[in-house]
Order: structure tokens, then sequence, then C-alpha cells
């Protein structure tokens, strides 16, 4: 099958395929299956659906998930399959399952999103003009830290006299921190660090998604009007059991209806009770994963 793959001469396409591009010049030339190097490494590109589906179809037969060496250098772990399929895959799954998974999403998390929802909106409506993206990702940057303080807190607290007695503790909602905290006492794997890191990246990546597709669903409801208003003439006689979906499937992303909750209640409060007109910016392009080449601005006013 390999050698059935277009191959690429090295240099000039490997760097155009790191630049920004609509992603549909690079297939046309190659086909939607070709083999290139991509930053000094073999890799194989595809944009087929059915050989994507075979592939995700043999992981554990013919094709083993794999993480380049730069990320595990940049997490402290020297073998890229001890990511890929050992113990701290099964653990960072187990996690996020637990408390962002589909029951906990259900049963303990849509009264919250749906607070923050309407929160920001409402400060969204009060302004001239906003980032969607940059809005919808914010305060990214004092999270680590607030991640490391928090840590230290909940150590001292538990290690301290005055700490929590039983009756409060099993009150008290336990969260993920807790349960990496409670962790790191019998997992090597879970140092200070990593453990900030664990979840600084379950922020990364639920913001990261959540911010993109509900950029370009704004920028698409707000470049289709008459989209948008048979949504808001839909929208009126929903309830929330019937435009949140909570799926499943194999190789689904474990906080991955998390992600689609938050898109679909967000975007029902805003459809339903706001509108809104585009400023500036808006262009997609994929880099290589979907983004924009200049941010989208919208004004936002409450009806």
């Amino acid at each position: 099958m390999e050698e059935s793959f277009h191959q690429d001469p090295w240099a000039s396409p490997s760097l155009e395929k790191l630049s920004s591009s609509d992603g549909a010049a690079i297939h046309s030339t190659y086909g939607s299956i070709f083999r290139t190097s991509l930053a000094g490494k073999q890799v194989v590109v595809s944009s087929d659906p059915n050989f994507i589906h075979f592939i995700l179809q043999q992981e554990g037969k013919l094709v083993d998930l794999w993480y380049m060496e730069t990320f595990t250098k940049i997490i402290g772990q020297d073998d890229p399959s001890v990511l890929a399929i050992g113990s701290i895959t099964k653990y960072f799954r187990t996690l996020i399952l637990n408390h962002f998974g589909i029951e906990t999403t259900k049963n303990n998390l849509l009264p919250r999103l749906e607070a923050l929802s309407k929160q920001s909106l409402s400060s969204w409506s009060s302004l001239p003009s906003i980032n969607v993206k940059e809005a919808v990702s914010s305060n990214q940057k004092m999270v680590l830290g607030m991640i490391k303080d928090a840590m230290k807190r909940r150590r001292h607290r538990s290690s301290s006299s005055s700490a929590s007695s039983p009756e409060e503790i099993k009150h008290r909602s336990r969260d993920a921190l807790d349960d990496v905290m409670e962790d790191m006492k019998r997992e090597a794997f879970l140092t200070d660090d990593f453990s900030a890191f664990v979840m600084f990246g379950l922020i990364i990546a639920s913001s990261e998604t959540i911010s993109a597709s509900l950029s370009l669903a704004i920028k698409l409801l707000t470049e289709h009007p008459l989209a948008l208003k048979e949504l808001r003439n839909i929208g009126i006689e929903i309830t929330r059991k019937d435009y949140v979906i909570f799926g499943g499937g194999l190789r689904v992303c474990p906080g991955a209806e998390f992600s689609k909750a938050f898109i679909a209640l967000f975007l029902h409060a805003m459809v339903t009770n706001y509108t809104w007109k585009k400023i500036k910016g808006g262009d997609v392009v994929r880099d290589p994963a979907l983004t924009f080449k200049n941010d989208l601005y919208i004004q936002v006013s409450k009806k």
C-alpha cells in the first residue's frame, strides 16, 4: 500500500504544510493520500475518509498510536509508546471520563455550563465588539500558576491540623484536582510539574476546540441569515434534552461530550436571546488544524 502513495519532494512542500493554507491546494496536487517528510519525520497524510476509518479500526493490529519524540520530551517521557498505549494514556482517559464524561455532564455540569454561557453573553453585550475565540478562551496565561497554587494550598490543608473532617470532605464535591493529588501518592509519573501540566492540558484541550468550533459556528450563522432565522424559529420550542446530543463511538475523545454540551448550550442561549453582527475578520485557514487567518470580531446585542 505504501508504494502507491505519491511522495512529494522533501523541503518546500514540507515547509509549506507548516504554514497557513486552506488545504485544498495540497490535496489537489498530491492526492487524498500521500507520503512526505514533515519536520524531519516520514509521515503519511490522508484526507480520504475511508482510509482514515480503516486505520482507526486497525489500531493495535496493523498500526499503533504513537506520539512524536518532541511531544514526549515536553512532558518528560522518554518513550513515546508509554504515552500511546501505556498507563499514562489510560490514566488520562479515566480521569476525563470520570469528571467530563456523558453521565457527569448530564447530571452535574449542564446547569453550570448554562449559567456560564449566559454570563459570558451578558458580558459580551456590554462591549462595543469582542474577539470571539479570545473571549471564549480568555485568561489561559494565568491558569497554570493558579493550578500550582491550588495544589500547594490543598496539600497544606490536608497535612495541617485544620484539615477538613471526613464529614466535610463527604459533602464537598470531589473534583479532578482532588483525584490527581490523591493519585500522586501512588503513581510515580504524577510529579508536581506533570500534574500541573495534566490539569492545564485539560483546560487548553477543551478551550481550544470549543473556541474554534464556536467561532466557526458563529461565522457561518452570520454569513447565512436564512439558516439563522430557521434556527431561531425552531429554537423557541426546543428543550434542553432535545438540543444536547450525548453520543459515543469508537475512539471517541473522552471530553467530546463536555465540549458538545457547552457549544450546544452556548449557541442556544445566543440564538434565542441575542442578535449580533460581524465587525471584521473570520477568514478560515488550516494551520494545520482549523484556525482563523484573522480573528473574528462581532458586536452582540440583547434582544
